[in-house]
């Protein structure tokens, strides 16, 4: 439920691996915290450039993020938070951060602190639709039906690509 423009995924990882790798990060590290879907190998990698402390604060940032997405997928969903907490801490405008914690408070079934996250995320980048496509499913959950038809909406005004935002407001009985 989550889509990231590949354009600019591939443009920050390759930045965060040229940068780690200048600061003597280990390649493998490197793929297997960026780019693996294992949970596993992306806890393992981020862990290793994390403990490394050569990186900068944002590329930290970033480890402790995607380490929280490795966690989150293992469903240890305290330890993703205390990442995604981190990477907030480390990188205050990172917006991706605030998503990722709040699709973990949605499993938590905290929907206000998802919706709170999720609207920052939107804040710091008002043009990505998966933030908007995200509260819209927060909203849903909280019973609010209006607000989330109006996110689905915005979501596809930003990117009428998005299959499954088109499919919820048809399953919400809304047009797109």
């Amino acid at each position: 439920m989550y889509f990231v423009d590949t354009q600019m995924k591939r443009t920050l990882l390759f930045a965060a691996a040229l940068l780690a790798c200048a600061m003597g990060a280990r390649a493998d590290d490197i793929a297997d915290c960026t780019q693996t879907k294992l949970a596993d190998l992306k806890i393992s990698g981020c862990s290793k450039l994390i403990s490394s402390k050569k990186l900068n604060k944002q590329s930290t940032a970033m480890a402790y993020n995607n380490r929280g997405i490795g966690y989150k997928n293992k469903g240890n969903y305290e330890r993703a938070l205390t990442d995604y907490n981190m990477a907030i801490k480390l990188a205050p405008k990172f917006a991706k951060a605030y998503v990722n914690r709040g699709n973990v408070y949605i499993k938590l079934g905290d929907v206000e602190r998802a919706i709170s996250d999720d609207t920052m995320a939107i804040k710091l980048d008002p043009n990505n639709a998966a933030f908007y496509n995200n509260r819209a499913v927060a909203y849903y959950k909280k019973g609010d039906k209006e607000k989330a038809i109006a996110d689905f909406r915005k979501a596809l005004k930003i990117n009428p690509a998005l299959q499954s935002t088109r499919n919820n407001l048809k399953k919400l009985g809304a047009t797109p």
